[in-house]
């Protein structure tokens, strides 16, 4: 499972006795590229207890790993200890296409004879992370090797000045497995009227009308664009108590349809849907619709859709659920 591609120039200095090795390692420019899909980890597997792994000696088979390997590793406890010093310098970034550009800089030490090995803190050097479609500068960060060297503590903060006026600040804190995300504006709004001004680009969820390709449509690309950003989509779940979910209608192959939809209760639920393309002569003129779905039976649903062009529609839809 590749993590990702890296390339730059490193200098490595080492210097190894019967007792102890040295390494320092200092980071001229390097460039490290994650992947543009999102790294789902490989499957953990239990030991197999058939499968033995060591050497033949004179003395017999001696394990290298598995149960009974702690032998053989306590007998080598007065090996070399290992010391690696590590040095970011100032030009060591990670990008992730144009979602994410980020410098670190910091200094880590790594010891082999400490229980807590990796020791030094990484601070964030600037750069920049796209939220569906808003650009958030990354202000400050600082990433902490404690205890767990897989599991550092990571203290961060990015900003996005939106063009309503407002400034809505994304904060991390806490373990990188379990912290904790939130957001918060300047002037103040509430989560849900964040989440909206991030959607929508006003905090009261308003489009507007989208004839003639003014700001309105302007506003309602954004949200196509920008609402199957995965990221959002778990940022969301954090700081809101709606159900939201984001899709796209692809029952017109020639012109796919972004959804929103927030379940407001378990029989009612509603969504915005922004057409792509401009409407053809003797179709309906509507770009932005919005709908409301009341579930009537189990598998019954009441429909009412208005559109921007000033359409509406009342459907009665007959589902399968699974």
């Amino acid at each position: 499972m590749p993590l990702g591609d890296g390339s730059g120039s490193i200098d490595l200095t080492a210097r190894l006795t019967p007792k102890r090795n040295s390494i320092d390692v200092v980071v001229n420019d390097f460039e490290f590229q994650l992947p543009q899909q999102p790294h789902l980890g490989v499957q953990s597997l239990d030991p197999d207890p058939h499968i033995h792994m060591g050497a033949h000696t004179r003395t017999g088979f001696v394990p290298v790993l598995g149960p009974d390997a702690h032998e053989a590793e306590e007998s080598d406890a007065s090996g070399a200890r290992t010391l690696v010093s590590v040095d970011l310098g100032d030009r060591f970034q990670i990008t992730q296409g144009t979602q994410l550009k980020v410098g670190l800089r910091g200094k880590l030490l790594i010891d082999s004879a400490q229980k807590q090995p990796v020791q030094g803190q990484i601070r964030l050097n600037g750069g920049r992370i796209d939220i569906s479609g808003k650009i958030f500068d990354i202000e400050q960060g600082v990433i902490t090797f404690q205890d767990d060297p897989s599991n550092p503590v990571v203290v961060a903060r990015a900003g996005w000045d939106s063009p309503a006026g407002y400034k809505v600040v994304a904060e991390y804190a806490g373990p990188l497995k379990n912290g904790k995300f939130k957001l918060r504006a300047e002037p103040a709004l509430s989560q849900n009227e964040i989440v909206s001004l991030i959607l929508f680009g006003t905090p009261d969820g308003s489009i507007g009308s989208s004839s003639g390709g003014g700001p309105g449509a302007a506003d309602a690309a954004g949200v196509g664009a920008g609402v199957a950003t995965a990221p959002l989509n778990r940022a969301i779940s954090d700081v809101t108590s709606l159900d939201i979910a984001t899709r796209v209608d692809t029952s017109n192959a020639q012109s796919p349809r972004p959804e929103l939809v927030v379940q407001l209760t378990p029989r009612v639920s509603a969504q915005v849907g922004y057409n792509l393309e401009e409407p053809k002569p003797g179709k309906a003129p509507d770009r932005t619709l919005f709908s409301l779905e009341f579930r009537i039976a189990s598998r019954w649903s009441l429909a009412t859709t208005f559109g921007d062009g000033g359409s509406s529609l009342v459907d009665l839809v007959w589902r399968y659920r699974y």
